[in-house]
């Protein structure tokens, strides 16, 4: 645990320096060697990563697997290479089947520096000074961000931003061009990476005091799920205050959930969390994973009963908040 919290302390330094890059960022050429960026480019994008999916896995590093729009679940387990991807997601389509996996590279950035935090909250560790634990609660914001923008349900969400959207270029000359830009290849997914570097900045201008209470809840049992979309806000627009600030339920782990500006006070029992994984459900739009095969049946008739008897926002609000 102890070594944990060393490399979290080493990601944090490093993170600093990287995120007032990112604040104090300067309009720089870039030299790209196109046939060396093809040669190096990935074809399976994950937009959840993989070191996350991880965390819910069972013994042999796999998942039990609902698929929601089939309403089965998979005979075969799965690893984590094997769900929550898109091939050529993040990539440059150049024709004739050749792709530039620029995009990708921003989000391997994140990976390689958030797996860090999340590594430290599955620890265990107990013993948190006051700087690390607001340190904690400020790159968990950035987790979420970063789970939020590349993650395949927000698309149309996305695609309503981008077409709405007035681009202003620095070069006032291709002003004058600006509908045809946006339909050139990958300029969509700049305009994406930008909106995330953006959000960055309105985070940087955020009164961290706003968030009044963070919790780790840790259970004996592996019974939390993940599924395609697996954040549960309470009240969330896609605005940068919503996902910095709104109240959150996030699955760490397969037995840890963390909340932020929950104000429930009553303990989560299994029933609770059944309800928490049948709202995952009802979130995401196709896969669900699980290494409790049980845990992950009981969440599917929740799930089936909640839409049912038309009670999902109820037992939202009994998630987030006591009533007795």
């Amino acid at each position: 645990m102890e070594k944990e919290l060393l490399d979290f302390k080493k990601f944090s330094e490093r993170m600093i320096r990287q995120l007032n890059d990112i604040k104090n960022q300067e309009s720089k050429t870039i030299k790209i060697d196109i046939q060396e960026e093809i040669k190096k480019s990935s074809k399976k994008h994950h937009f959840i990563p993989r070191y996350y999916i991880n965390g819910f896995a069972d013994s042999e590093n796999e998942l039990f697997i609902y698929d929601k729009q089939k309403d089965i679940i998979r005979n075969k387990k799965s690893g984590s290479s094997g769900i929550f991807f898109e091939e050529n997601r993040n990539s440059i389509d150049l024709g004739d089947n050749v792709y530039i996996s620029l995009f990708e590279e921003v989000y391997c950035f994140f990976d390689n520096n958030l797996k860090h935090l999340i590594k430290l909250l599955r620890s265990g560790v107990e013993k948190i000074d006051e700087k690390t634990s607001n340190e904690i609660i400020a790159y968990m914001n950035i987790f979420v961000l970063d789970l939020y923008l590349r993650n395949k349900n927000n698309d149309n969400l996305f695609d309503e931003i981008f077409h709405e959207s007035e681009i202003n270029f620095v070069n006032e000359s291709l002003n004058e061009h600006r509908k045809e830009i946006k339909e050139m290849p990958g300029f969509k997914q700049l305009f994406r990476t930008k909106l995330f570097t953006s959000y960055i900045e309105e985070f940087f201008k955020m009164d961290p005091n706003k968030i009044t209470k963070i919790q780790l809840i840790n259970f004996e049992m592996d019974q939390i799920c993940i599924g395609d979309m697996p954040l549960i806000f309470f009240n969330n627009h896609g605005q940068p205050y919503d996902l910095f600030n709104s109240p959150l339920i996030l699955p760490i782990s397969k037995s840890k959930l963390y909340l932020r500006d929950v104000s429930r006070k009553k303990s989560f029992y299994y029933e609770d969390t059944s309800i928490f994984n049948a709202l995952i459900i009802d979130r995401s739009s196709k896969l669900i994973g699980c290494s409790n095969k049980k845990t992950l049946q009981d969440a599917i008739k929740t799930y089936k009963f909640l839409k049912e008897q038309k009670l999902e926002k109820m037992m939202e609000l009994n998630l987030f908040f006591d009533f007795n």
